[in-house]
């Protein structure tokens, strides 16, 4: 086993809305997502994403700074349209390019409800989304240390304001130790880290990835995925990890592991009551 462990970075980024029926949008969908990096420090990879977006500025120079990193602000210009394809394009390159196991990965949810539990169902969706994506890095480098550096856009709960650090990281750390546990892993490290989406670069990038599948799915695009590949040059085998969120699956799945029936019973009858409560104010 090799001492000095495979460092991956990923990065994460949200866009849609959680309010399904308090929402004005066209389609009601949200997606936790963004792209894997092998082969960079975190720091490194950081001055690396600020000379692309300095060379985005120099080949795009009728579009202000503040538009380029801030896919929303194009989509709200037509005329900028197709400019706002070719920089999303390059961005992805930018990922896919350097490194063959550089990739996308995301979790969505179509029509969410969640009401009363934003902080809870969406430290979840990023929980689910790293294990998930750690448990395919584990599978990949079999018999090696890894370790994966976490870089996820700080947000807001509608009821709490920022969600606290700490939250989002004892949420992961549990859900490791329980990766762990279960398939009799010790050789993974896994750091968490909070930055702004909206001025630091390499999150930038993953709001693009974000806020492209979005509009997709919001558009109505038929054959959301194969549309995506063809459009942006992005090959199947570049999407890590696509998963369609469901409340039980991460949760059940080491619960019946464990055969630990009562917890299931007890989740089945929380999220049973969470469901009614919402359904009641409407």
């Amino acid at each position: 086993m090799n001492d000095k462990p495979i460092v991956y970075n990923l990065y994460l980024d949200e866009s849609g809305s959680i309010f399904y029926k308090y929402s004005n949008q066209k389609r009601k969908f949200f997606i936790v997502g963004g792209y894997l990096i092998k082969g960079f420090e975190v720091d490194e990879w950081k001055n690396h994403t600020i000379n692309i977006f300095d060379k985005l500025q120099r080949d795009f120079p009728h579009i202000s700074y503040n538009d380029i990193s801030h896919r929303t602000e194009l989509n709200k210009k037509e005329k900028l349209k197709e400019d706002k394809e070719k920089i999303t394009s390059i961005l992805f390159e930018n990922v896919t390019n350097i490194n063959e196991e550089n990739g996308f990965v995301y979790i969505h949810e179509d029509k969410p409800d969640y009401i009363n539990s934003t902080e809870f169902y969406y430290i979840n969706l990023v929980s689910i989304l790293v294990i998930k994506t750690l448990f395919n890095l584990v599978i990949k480098n079999q018999k090696s240390s890894l370790e994966l550096n976490v870089i996820l856009a700080s947000r807001k709960d509608n009821n709490t304001g920022h969600i606290h650090y700490n939250k989002i990281r004892d949420a992961i750390d549990d859900k490791v130790h329980e990766l762990k546990l279960k398939y009799g892993i010790t050789n993974i490290k896994v750091k968490i880290k909070l930055q702004s989406a909206t001025d630091y670069q390499p999150l930038i990038i993953a709001d693009y990835f974000c806020n492209t599948i979005y509009r997709l799915n919001s558009d109505n695009v038929d054959n959301l995925k194969e549309y995506f590949y063809s459009k942006y040059s992005v090959t199947r085998d570049r999407v890590l990890c696509d998963i369609e969120y469901t409340a039980f699956d991460l949760e059940f799945d080491i619960c019946l592991s464990r055969r630990d029936y009562y917890n299931i019973i007890n989740k089945f009858i929380f999220y049973n009551k969470l469901m009614s409560i919402n359904n009641e104010k409407y």
